[in-house]
């Protein structure tokens, strides 16, 4: 189809200019250029019919997580959000434990900065509801940590 063309077309621009502009030593347009040669990519897979479901599936995430790997905030921001949901989802399933609920602010921020870390030693005590949750959190928590790794070294190289 014609405009499944363009995007190739518009692709292989932007990968050219790109390399340009890396073989220059100029990694500001480089990132420039290949953040539009994604976005492209990415119009081209989300209506190609040639792309399996999970590898658009895969793009569309490295997208909305970090830009394609342009964007620290995003995957910041992220991380912050859905490690307070699994803070309480853990502070309901547990809440006899914990004093976040009973007005110690102090205790449950502890935690929650404790439990930011993904190899943190879950309490024995723990039901299997608040161990899942943490489980889910450590699968976020390294997923969202990458895209931030990612994002803060896009100037090392593309």
């Amino acid at each position: 189809d014609e405009e499944q063309e363009q995007y190739l077309v518009q692709r292989e621009i932007y990968r050219q200019l790109k390399s340009l502009s890396l073989s220059n030593n100029n990694r500001i347009d480089g990132l420039a250029f290949y953040k539009n040669e994604m976005s492209v990519y990415w119009n081209y897979v989300k209506w190609g019919k040639d792309i399996g479901r999970w590898d658009r599936f895969l793009i569309r995430l490295d997208k909305v997580v970090s830009d394609f790997g342009q964007s620290y905030l995003r995957p910041l921001g992220l991380l912050v959000f859905f490690h307070l949901l699994v803070c309480i989802s853990i502070w309901t399933f547990e809440s006899h434990d914990y004093m976040f609920w009973n007005g110690d602010f102090f205790s449950g921020l502890k935690e929650y900065f404790h439990w930011l870390i993904p190899v943190y030693k879950a309490p024995p005590e723990w039901g299997t509801m608040a161990v899942v949750s943490g489980v889910l959190g450590r699968i976020f928590g390294g997923f969202f940590i990458y895209h931030l790794i990612k994002a803060s070294r896009k100037f090392a190289k593309v």
